[in-house]
């Protein structure tokens, strides 16, 4: 039994892997998966059949089907149990995609597979932590009360009867899972809350960030209220020094890699290391399709010049985000 190597590559791009991740997940060298893809061989042993299905989660019949239309790899896939999901995402959550699958091994199939683990820990963890936070603020509001009945002419410390108030709906907020905090007190509005800055869960990612290097990871990039999409998390990047190291700071290098025409790993080993800079950086931008690239460049064109020196102090660096 041969493997037709259109059908291998479909399956291996179904599940958004890379031939180098393909290798890391079957044991079967990139070298291989590669002529095999490409048609210039068509033998392989029964070993790396068995090795290519089990990786691909196919039986190894199915890699020596002719490829045919994608709705036929699409079915095969749905009766294996998988389901695709279709959205689409921002430049800077591709780049922090392609960061993590550099830094860290994991590809794209693998955090959308443990999503639902990982948003569940955050939403548990960060419950928790707004119950610490509302059982220090209780006893603080205790300790202001006592400190009014021994002296009465500080009866304005009464006041911390407001928090007792709005601790009832926070205790009710986290009891629902608002994880969001739509259902917090109005009081806490009145006290210069802001929907439009923060909100429970951000605040929790922020606090929980604090003592991450700051190589690994970057929360609120632009400042503070900036969202990622309409989701109401904060806005992050993700070993950014990295990142720009990679492609030298060089605006089609980062092009190239936000827009899918090459991925990191795809990058040469012999052209990662820092004095090879320039003709990785080259390497990576000549990856553009001519039309692609053409589309990007009129559009720059058509953006206003912008006088920096007539913004004062601060301003240009904000003007260029």
């Amino acid at each position: 039994m041969i493997i037709n190597g259109e059908t291998l590559r479909s399956y291996r791009e179904s599940k958004n892997l890379s031939q180098a991740e393909l290798k890391k997940i079957s044991g079967v060298s990139q070298k291989t998966i590669s002529r095999i893809e490409s048609g210039k061989t068509t033998k392989s042993n029964q070993a790396t059949r068995k090795r290519l299905a089990n990786a691909l989660g196919v039986h190894v019949s199915d890699l020596a089907k002719p490829a045919g239309e994608r709705e036929e790899v699409e079915r095969d896939l749905k009766k294996l149990g998988y389901r695709k999901i279709t959205t689409y995402i921002d430049s800077e959550t591709a780049v922090a995609y392609a960061m993590i699958r550099h830094r860290y091994g994991v590809s794209p199939k693998t955090l959308i597979d443990m999503a639902p683990l990982f948003i569940t820990i955050l939403a548990e963890g960060s419950l928790a932590w707004r119950k610490r936070k509302a059982e220090e603020l209780s006893a603080a509001a205790e300790a202001l009360a006592s400190v009014s009945s021994d002296a009465p002419h500080l009866a304005y410390a009464n006041a911390g009867y407001i928090a007792g108030d709005a601790l009832e709906d926070e205790d009710k907020s986290i009891a629902d899972h608002d994880i969001f905090g739509e259902k917090i007190s109005d009081e806490a509005f009145n006290f210069g809350f802001d929907p439009g800055q923060n909100n429970p869960f951000a605040d929790y990612l922020r606090w929980l960030c604090k003592g991450i290097d700051a190589s690994a990871l970057e929360i609120d990039p632009h400042g503070q209220g900036y969202w990622k999409a309409d989701d109401c998390m904060p806005d992050f990047r993700i070993a950014p020094a990295v990142f720009e190291a990679i492609t030298g700071g060089d605006t089609w290098a980062e092009f190239a890699i936000e827009r899918g025409h090459v991925r990191i790993s795809e990058i040469p080993a012999e052209l990662m290391g820092r004095e090879r800079e320039a003709e990785r950086v080259v390497w990576i931008a000549l990856k553009i399709p001519d039309e692609a690239r053409k589309e990007r460049q009129d559009w720059l064109d058509s953006l206003p010049e912008i006088d920096l020196d007539s913004l004062g102090p601060g301003k240009a660096e904000e003007s260029n985000d």
